[in-house]
């Protein structure tokens, strides 16, 4: 496997199943580990879904100050909170 494979395969989405069944073979001190590396590797898997949760604890927080922004945006022209942006906010809150 070339560095792009490696590359293309590291950063697709991880199944998360894979994931936990990687974690528990660690925890029980039975972790699979080649070489060369595998983006598969338990070690790589459990790297890979760090990598993927932080980019969309990111990925979420610039869509809640997007929406914050987009709701007072909404209250200045309406003069007011009305039930859509109150519905917008508990959207809001959700993430």
């Amino acid at each position: 496997m070339n560095k792009a494979e490696f590359d293309e395969q590291f950063y697709s989405p991880v199944n998360l199943h894979s994931a936990d069944s990687a974690l528990t073979r660690f925890i029980n001190g039975k972790g699979r580990l080649s070489i060369p590396a595998s983006p598969n590797d338990d070690d790589m898997l459990i790297s890979r879904t760090i990598r993927e949760l932080t980019e969309t604890r990111i990925l979420l927080a610039k869509i809640k100050a997007t929406g914050s922004e987009l709701l007072l945006q909404y209250e200045n022209i309406y003069g007011s909170e009305t039930e859509l942006s109150k519905e917008f906010s508990i959207l809001l809150e959700s993430i």
